[in-house]
């Protein structure tokens, strides 16, 4: 099933064209959104216990439901799997290794009996190290894979063995090191790669090899533009940055065609580029990101896709110095608003909310004292009016709970008492619960649940009795 794209499809006009029509589906309604009246039952995570190493376990946030949900690698090395993807229909793809074929595309119904390799890619050895997987329809996925004789490259699987194929956009060993893909419209992929003649630039796809081509060469010649920071504006465009070698790393706009993905701004005129990240969608059509100038330093930025909608919402820390931390976790509130984590150079790095405004933009608490900050981050929605996220208070590192007012921003459990902290990471459920993977000195690491509330704070199982702990990590929905 393989194909050489490079030549066929890397320049296709027609290829935009399929985007704008698809775009015009998602600004009528388009499918309904997540964590909409239909919430998952099931969720799929990464770790270890009952005798295995890291393999896939299954749970439906109760005690009695978390279980292995196959020992892929049997004799306790674990199969290390990763990017549980769900496709809709009460499956999901996931990558796992094991000592025959390495890492490889694997597919579950959440049974032990279903939960089976799809395709060895790299056959007959070494794994291709498949993922992450972008579902663009139920039967159309988009991953990057790699093999001895065509490098990484773009896969596509229709979630059966016979449908797996390549996409080759970089004949040869080289291959085009497919990345960073989003959904930016139903059925269209966006994502970055190299076919070794223009460097790194964003291609667009519909599933197909001869549906994927490069949107726009916008810097000629090697390296290449490099995007990244790709964010779907929900009304079929979407906002990066790249590298254009004259208005250096800016934001730029798409809408899946090349007359319609342009520059939006040079926010440093100059030789000094604005170096534009963590992106955040605010409501469709409108977005927050950071971005650096010479005279305010990082600071706080929206835009709607425009030139003239484009503008900094707040200088948080006034003059040069950065008011967006580093980790700055940019992430929607349901009810319109963004929550992150800045430093005003007063009370050090913490928890902000904006609206879009310069006079909803502002501090939500000062969770520690003093000019370091909680450093907050993992910031999770668990209602509209409700956030949980980490951060370093006195207790050490710990889930905290936030209705966006500093009265209503308390520590949510001292898991781990005294100063260590559990440094907690926190999933959320999509039904007003998450489950918290936290770290003790009795139970080591290991699947906590929460509704929001101390009351209901509680270990959900330990999977591994003792100090060593699970380790959960990568939770993801198996269905509906």
């Amino acid at each position: 099933m393989a194909r050489n794209c490079a030549a066929e499809a890397s320049r296709r006009p027609g290829v935009g064209a399929r985007a704008a029509v698809l775009a015009a589906i998602v600004m009528a309604g388009g499918p309904a959104a997540a964590g909409g009246p239909e919430a998952a039952t099931r969720w799929l995570f990464a770790a270890s216990g009952a005798g295995a190493g890291g393999e896939p376990w299954v749970t439906d946030a109760t005690r009695k439901g978390t279980r292995l949900l196959r020992d892929i690698n049997d004799g306790g090395l674990g199969s290390a799997p990763a990017h549980f993807t769900p496709l809709g229909d009460g499956r999901a793809l996931f990558a796992a290794s094991d000592l025959v074929r390495g890492a490889e595309p694997w597919i579950t119904d959440g049974t032990r009996a279903g939960t089976r390799l799809l395709r060895d890619i790299a056959e007959p050895s070494g794994g291709s190290a498949p993922g992450p997987f972008l579902v663009l329809v139920p039967d159309r996925i988009v991953f990057a894979a790699t093999t001895a004789a065509t490098g990484r490259e773009l896969w596509t699987t229709d979630a059966s063995r016979a449908g797996t194929g390549l996409c080759d956009l970089r004949p040869g060993p080289d291959g085009s090191l497919p990345e960073r893909f989003v959904l930016l419209s139903p059925g269209i992929a966006l994502f970055a790669a190299d076919d070794g003649v223009a460097g790194r630039e964003p291609w667009i796809s519909d599933g197909s090899c001869a549906g994927t081509g490069m949107l726009l060469d916008i810097l000629p010649g090697l390296p290449g533009s490099q995007p990244t920071g790709f964010l779907p504006l929900g009304d079929g465009r979407a906002v990066f940055a790249a590298d254009d070698g004259v208005a250096g790393r800016e934001i730029w706009v798409t809408d899946g065609s090349r007359e319609g993905t342009a520059l939006v701004a040079d926010l440093a005129a100059g030789a000094f580029a604005s170096l534009p990240d963590h992106f955040a969608l605010l409501a469709p059509g409108r977005a927050l990101f950071s971005a650096a100038t010479r005279e305010a330093g990082r600071e706080l930025y929206i835009s709607d896709g425009t030139g003239e909608g484009t503008k900094m919402v707040r200088d948080i820390l006034p003059g040069f110095g950065a008011g967006l931390g580093a980790l700055a976790g940019l992430t929607r509130v349901a009810d319109g608003r963004v929550i992150f984590a800045a430093n005003d150079g007063a009370t050090g790095v913490e928890p902000w909310v904006s609206d879009g405004t310069a006079e909803g933009t502002r501090q939500i608490a000062d969770v520690m004292p003093g000019l370091l900050g909680s450093n907050p981050g993992g910031f999770v929605p668990l209602a509209p009016r409700f956030v949980l996220f980490a951060a370093a208070g006195i207790e050490g590192r710990e889930p905290w709970r936030s209705n966006f007012t500093a009265r209503g921003t308390k520590l949510l459990r001292d898991i781990a008492p005294g100063t260590a902290g559990s440094n907690p990471v926190i999933f959320g459920l999509g039904d007003g619960r998450a489950i918290i993977a936290a770290t003790t000195a009795d139970q080591g690491r290991e699947p906590w649940l929460t509704d929001g509330t101390l009351r209901r704070t509680r270990l959900l199982r330990d999977l591994v009795p003792g100090v060593d702990g699970s380790d959960p990590q990568g939770l993801a929905p198996l269905d509906p």
